[in-house]
This record gives structure tokens, sequence and C-alpha cells, in this order.
């Protein structure tokens, strides 16, 4: 079974033509609840929290991933995964692989839906519990060099610890290429990244879990539905990323025709259209030499 390019980039391969060598790609945020989100694999999600936080995970329970709604105005919040340690802390598990400018301001909105869903009204804060928001990000966001950053709220001068409730991490698999020593946590986003099943493969051997991971993920590639609901998800994003371009093209040509509008005074509805359907280079050009123009005349020498 031959699949077109398009397909292809779905997918984890290495040097084959065989379908059986394909390997759905962990960080499709589908695939990664099917891993890490079923209770029969609890197993594998404590070792990842482990490998993540500095609380010791003996246990889990794994919860259902949607929030509730405060009133039917609300936004629905599905989280990735969902769970409680046998400790009582709530986590949130996010992986993200379209850039999100607001990042820091959802992880927040979804660590705010788990830590006031704890008691109901008329009960004891006392009775909140530490809230950890974790975001696996496949781009580069924090500005420092480390892929693991963790956040609390401090005070700005001394640096004291206002709470232990609120804690929220960001990783970035895009930094990976960054890190030399394999330890646990290095090695779990490698699995996750999935960037060739070389690689997976390389992890599954040194490290027992994510050799069941992998076999997970094996069983999965070869289930027909689960393909299916997993190339379904793939392109959905890759229709978000088009819709993202598509969009960013036409605020680009909005705001040109808009400066050239300013500059002289209004352009016809043709000119307009025929700036609209220049080519990139002819465009960038006329967007970069736009104060050079001293007429509407100028224009043409670019169309």
């Amino acid at each position: 079974m031959h699949y077109n390019s398009v397909i292809e980039n779905y997918f984890v391969r290495e040097n084959s033509d065989k379908y059986e060598e394909f390997l759905l790609k962990p960080k499709n945020d589908f695939v990664f609840k099917k891993i890490f989100g079923d209770a029969k694999n609890k197993d594998l999600l404590i070792a990842l929290l482990n490998s993540i936080l500095s609380d010791k995970v003996n246990d889990v329970t794994i919860l259902n991933s949607e929030l509730l709604k405060e009133n039917i105005e609300d936004k629905k919040s599905v989280l990735d995964v969902r769970a409680v340690t046998d400790i009582g802390h709530h986590i949130d598990i996010e992986i993200q692989v379209l850039r999100t400018v607001s990042m820091p301001e959802r992880s927040l909105y979804y660590w705010s839906k788990l830590y006031i869903e704890q008691i109901a009204v008329g009960e004891s804060y006392k009775k909140l519990k530490k809230t950890i928001a974790i975001n696996i990000v496949d781009y580069d966001y924090i500005n420092t060099s480390k892929y693991h950053n963790i956040f609390h709220i401090m005070e700005d001068e001394t640096k004291l610890k206002l709470t232990e409730v609120l804690e929220i991490h960001f990783i970035e698999l895009s930094k990976l290429r960054n890190v030399n020593n394999m330890d646990k946590l290095s090695q779990w986003m490698n699995f996750i990244k999935g960037d060739s099943k070389e690689v997976i493969l390389e992890m599954a051997k040194v490290n027992s879990d994510i050799e069941k991971a992998y076999d997970i993920l094996r069983t999965m590639s070869q289930d027909r539905e689960a393909r299916a609901l997993y190339l379904s998800r793939e392109m959905a994003l890759h229709d978000e990323v088009t819709r993202r371009e598509e969009a960013l093209e036409e605020g680009r040509v909005t705001l040109l025709l808009e400066q050239l509008n300013r500059k002289f005074k209004g352009l016809s509805d043709d000119l307009a259209e025929k700036i609209r359907k220049l080519p990139e280079e002819k465009f960038k050009t006329l967007a970069l030499e736009i104060f050079e123009l001293n007429s509407i005349e100028d224009i043409y020498k670019y169309l």
C-alpha cells in the first residue's frame, strides 16, 4: 500500500516502503491520550510523571478529562490527560504541536479549572490540593536554552514562594537537540517527539517503561480504527496550519493595501486586485520599497 508524501508526513517511519513499518506519532494528542490516559496503562503515566515531578508518585487515578462548565456560556475544556496522585495532587498534562501565542494563559485557565473543582460552595479552602499543569510543546516558547522549565508564584525580590499549590511546567521538545545527557525525562521526551523509528527504538532499549509504551504504539499503528482516528486528527491539525497561513497572508496583503490607500488617498479596485495577485517576490519588493513610491503610477512598475 503506497502513500503520497503528505500522508507519509503524518507517520514515524524507517527506510522501508512496507506499511507495517509506519508508526503513529506519539506527540499526536489522540495517540498521547491513548498511551498515557488509559487506566490500563497507568504505570506508564506514573513513570512519565516521576521523570517530570520532584514529588514521588506511587499511584494515580486517571479522571474524566472533560472539565465542568460553570454555566452554558463557558468554554468547554477537554484536557489531554487528567489525574490525581496518591498524595492528592491534581495533574493536567497537555501536548501541543501547533504554536499558541497565549499558551501561558491557556495553561492557567486549565489549571484554575482543576483547582476550583476540588471544593464545593461552603467548603474550606484547606481542602484545596496542589495542582500541577504540565505543558509539552513542540516548538520554542520560553526564552531560555533549558527544555524543561518550572514556574511557581514567588515574591519578585526575595523569590519567596507564596504557596505550593500552583506549579506549571513547560517542556519544549524542540530544545531536545541541546540535551546531551539521557536521563529518564529526556528519554521519555525523545520517545514522545518521535523524530524517527530508530530514536523510538533506542529509547525503548534503555527504558523498560518506554519499551511497553512502544509495544502499545506499535499495536495501535496496526489497528485500522485507530489509524483512521489518528489520520483524522493529523489532517485537522494540517488544516489548522493552512488556515493560519492563509489568515497571515490575508492580513499581510490587507495591511499593504491600507498603507498604499493612506499614502495615495485611495486605490482603484482594479489596482488593488492586481496587487493581491502579485507573485511573492514582487509583493515583497513592493512592500519593502513602499516609502520610495512617489505616485500611484510608481506602483505599476511592480505589476
